[in-house]
């Protein structure tokens, strides 16, 4: 038994070896060359400088007074109700600082009256217990554009007169006629030469010693005034020379 094992195996190891003499090619995974790893190309940034501060508003102010000229209403004139007055107007934008010029022509319609309850207004009980039994006195205003642009413009100053000059009685602060004769700001066509604004001048008075004319005191005719954080008064030196009274 011993011996019939061993030629067996000889056999089979005598087969292995033959197969390995045999010609059939190996075939060998190719050997792959180590190669370097190239190194990422440097980033080129470009630093940009940074933005420069804004220039400062170059100035919007108006380069000088207003002017009465030729063929304007000479500061002091006196007018009947329906006359039309000629006159420059500029109007500052609290908001931006800009200014605005322009030429306008003013209609002051004849002044009518009604009862204080009509006047529309946030007045405290003693105003309102001031208010009764007077009157408010109101005139139509027609404004028209001549040149410039105003149509940021708000309602100017028209301010009530009593017989002899004498100013009224009682001092205004707000209130209104809303539905009888309404105050209004600039329309905002009113850029355009020939634009139209209708307004309203209003004063408070008595029977006894009614308002009788009123009188345009915006500048130069009147003061600048200063009203809340507007800038200054600069040109009051050139002012006030005198308002346009209608009667």
């Amino acid at each position: 038994m011993r011996a019939r094992g061993m030629v067996v195996v000889s056999v089979v190891l005598t087969a292995l070896l033959a197969g390995c003499a045999d010609d059939t090619p190996t075939v060998r995974a190719p050997v792959e060359t180590p190669t370097e790893t190239p190194s990422p190309s440097p980033t080129v940034s470009i630093v940009y400088p940074p933005p420069e501060p804004p220039a400062p508003p170059s100035p919007t102010g108006p380069s000088g007074p207003l002017q009465v000229t030729k063929g304007m209403t000479k500061p002091g004139s006196s007018l009947r109700f329906g006359q039309k007055a000629v006159v420059p107007m500029r109007y500052r934008d609290s908001f931006t600082d800009t200014y605005s010029d322009g030429v306008v022509t003013v209609t002051v319609q004849p002044i009518r009256r009604t009862s204080t309850k009509n006047l529309a207004g946030n007045f405290d009980q003693k105003s309102r217990d001031l208010l009764k039994g007077k009157y408010v006195y109101y005139a139509r205003v027609d404004i028209a554009l001549v040149s410039g642009d105003l149509s940021a413009a708000v309602t100017p100053s028209l301010e009530g007169v009593r017989s002899r000059g004498r100013g009224p009685a009682f001092a205004l602060i707000g209130g209104e006629l809303e539905t009888i004769c309404p105050e209004g700001s600039a329309p905002s066509s009113f850029d355009v030469k020939g634009a139209r604004w209708a307004t309203c001048a209003i004063a408070v008075g008595t029977g006894s010693s009614p308002i009788r004319g009123f009188v345009w005191d915006e500048p130069p005719y009147g003061k600048e005034l200063q009203l809340f954080d507007d800038a200054p008064p600069q040109f009051n030196d050139y002012y006030d020379l005198g308002g346009i009274t209608w009667r």
